[in-house]
């Protein structure tokens, strides 16, 4: 999340980060996901994307989601929460 922020993307992070709002939704490319360096996503963050708008296997979290060298040349699609 810091990186886009960095970035300029309007991430609203009304949780502080803390993995309970959604309002950092992103969506990581499958080809992302399948890197051994690629860290999965922890309990708290999957219960909290039970409950985001259009979350598939591909959502995460922007606040809990740590930059890889496999993102590298990736589209990482930010959808926020409504």
């Amino acid at each position: 999340m810091t990186v886009g922020i960095t970035a300029g993307i309007p991430f609203e992070v009304a949780c502080g980060g803390n993995a309970e709002c959604c309002t950092c939704h992103v969506f990581i490319p499958e080809s992302v996901r399948n890197q051994p360096d690629y860290d999965q996503p922890e309990e708290k963050e999957r219960d909290a994307l039970d409950f985001a708008q259009g979350a598939t296997e591909n959502s995460r979290l922007a606040c809990q989601t740590k930059v890889c060298s496999s993102m590298e040349g990736s589209v990482i699609e930010f959808l926020g929460q409504d």
